[in-house]
């Protein structure tokens, strides 16, 4: 008869060998979990609108990770926010907790609009330091109110390319053909420069000096670090100047350009995927949003399968207007929404 020292090792050392061979890479993640103390879920939170409202009825999805044996226990559950937006969850033994997703009809939640502390939450009591949220400290959450009055969005990529060696150094974009605008095509009237950059490039320092400059007689831009679906109202400047050099590369990305585009005052929201700098070489790449009725909406309507046609009319009226220098014609969204042709 084996000493009971012995058969808990034994037992120990079995267990080990299952987690490892079902759960691969994850088995010491589990082995570790067990190991620390296990404690009762009090989890508070609080759900709130992108004006700071808090927001009612939105379903709050979690994962409970537990370890029970040494072997890992998954449980899935959901509650809503109440009136205050509040919701708990509380009641079960837990080592580790994630907040999954977050659902409401005319709203979204992303992942990224939350940090990795709160989205998880450590409840061992071996983690003292770590914030356990209570009634009065709970974890704030964002959800964005989709806009009802969100439009057709004219959607194309965005880019501009600098060469030293060419001499007029300058480049330019055409949201109407979505394109940058060729030597060749420089001074023609079929089209126009939404966005123009200048630059000189420093060969000592490996650095470019550029200028970004918007088409239009009320142009403007801006940079700004925020996603917006409301472009600004204010704000906006004739020049922007950047200075980027060898390394700067990833500098741009995730930041939004706002820009107020031709003679009619078109509203424009650029998404910057960065820059690349190769020797003197400099290429800005992003995706660019055009409202193309006048007003500052950036959010974009959704049709249906049944509203294709009326996709097709919105784009070929918003391409012409834009060619013509002019403001394209507002279909009725809302009588579109009602029909079932779009969403929002």
């Amino acid at each position: 008869m084996y000493p009971t020292h012995i058969i808990k090792k034994l037992f120990f050392i079995s267990c080990f060998i299952i987690n490892s061979l079902t759960f691969g890479d994850r088995a010491s993640e589990w082995l570790e979990m067990a190991r620390g103390d296990e404690t009762m879920v009090r989890y508070y939170g609080l759900l709130l609108d992108q004006n700071d409202n808090p927001v009612q009825g939105a379903k709050v999805e979690y994962e409970i990770h537990r370890a029970a044996l040494y072997v890992p226990i998954v449980t899935k559950g959901s509650v809503k926010t109440g009136k205050d937006g509040r919701f708990s969850i509380h009641g079960l033994p837990a080592s580790l907790m994630d907040i999954l997703d977050i659902k409401l009809k005319g709203y979204e939640y992303h992942e990224n609009m939350q940090s990795i502390e709160a989205r998880r939450v450590d409840f061992r009591r071996s983690r003292t330091a770590l914030h356990h949220p209570d009634k009065d400290n709970p974890v704030v959450f964002r959800i964005r109110r989709r806009n009802p009055e969100a439009v057709f969005i004219w959607e194309s990529q965005f880019g501009l390319e600098l060469l030293e060696r060419k001499p007029d150094k300058w480049s330019a974009y055409d949201f109407a053909v979505r394109g940058r605008i060729s030597w060749n095509e420089r001074e023609s009237k079929e089209v126009f420069p939404d966005v123009r950059m200048t630059g000189e490039y420093d060969e000592a320092t490996k650095t470019w000096k550029v200028i970004l400059r918007p088409g239009g007689e009320n142009a403007g831009i801006q940079l700004l670090g925020e996603k917006l679906y409301e472009a600004p109202a204010d704000g906006y400047i004739t020049e922007l100047p950047l200075v980027l050099k060898e390394g700067d590369e990833p500098k741009l990305k995730g930041r939004f350009l706002y820009v107020r585009i031709r003679d009619c005052g078109m509203y424009a929201r650029i998404e910057l995927a960065g820059a690349a700098i190769d020797g003197n070489r400099l290429y800005m790449r992003g995706n660019a949003f055009v409202n193309p009725y006048g007003d500052r909406c950036l959010e974009a309507i959704e049709f249906t399968d049944i509203g294709y046609e009326d996709y097709k009319k919105c784009k070929r009226d918003a391409e012409k207007a834009m060619e013509q220098q002019r403001l394209a014609p507002r279909p009725p969204f809302e009588q579109l929404i009602k029909e079932g042709k779009a969403k929002y």
